[in-house]
């Protein structure tokens, strides 16, 4: 997800970069919900994945942790500092499978705004939305690569109409898209998976262009 940022300087990052994790790019947006309680799962109590920085598919890690029923925690960790200790970002997380990629297995992440928790300043009345998601692939090395889709992309937008949902461009420091209206999970779901089945979805072990190299 390049929603996060990490260098050198490692956890003095923490406020300035997690906040501009809102600028959302390699993440969308929503008002309604594309996991609800229903079609979250239990993918067990902790599921964690490397992120890719500098072309190290090994910088630093992801930890999402179940805290109740079908409900994650997500941390950030430093492996190659072991003074520092894990930090938690975000309360209230949910997750699902949505397919393979390979010997990956996709997984989309939701976090939701009103349920943060764990910094005052991430919440829907200051960002204009409740909900961002994203799309993480994990191998069984435990590396991951986050799939972005382009939110002017003609054949997104196809995908989108025919499936009745409105698919628009959000600018805050950059653009990302934007998953507007009233829709169902189902009409979600079916266009995520249309984008996955069409190749439309770009990762970042193809782009080489990791999470962590998005922000200096």
């Amino acid at each position: 997800m390049r929603c996060f940022h990490s260098h050198p300087v490692h956890w003095a990052w923490t406020v300035l970069a997690l906040i501009a994790l809102l600028t959302l790019t390699g993440c969308f947006a929503s008002d309604s919900p594309v996991i609800t309680t229903s079609s979250a799962q239990n993918v067990g109590d902790v599921l964690e994945y490397w992120m890719r920085a500098d072309g190290n598919p090994k910088s630093d890690k992801i930890r999402l942790v179940r805290k109740s029923g079908k409900s994650y925690q997500m941390q950030i960790l430093d492996p190659g500092n072991a003074e520092e200790p894990v930090r938690p970002f975000a309360n209230g997380l949910m997750l699902r499978r949505l397919g393979t990629r390979g010997n990956a297995i996709i997984y989309l992440v939701q976090f939701d705004l009103a349920r943060f928790e764990l910094n005052p300043n991430i919440n829907e009345q200051s960002q204009g939305f409740r909900y961002f998601s994203y799309l993480v692939s994990i191998n069984r090395q435990g590396i991951g690569s986050v799939g972005t889709f382009t939110c002017n992309r003609s054949k997104v937008l196809q995908h989108a109409a025919d499936l009745g949902l409105k698919v628009s461009c959000m600018q805050k420091d950059v653009s990302f898209p934007y998953l507007g209206g009233r829709f169902s999970e189902r009409t979600a779901l079916s266009f995520l998976s249309g984008l996955l089945q069409d190749g439309l979805i770009d990762w970042d072990d193809k782009t080489g262009v990791g999470v962590l190299d998005w922000i200096d």
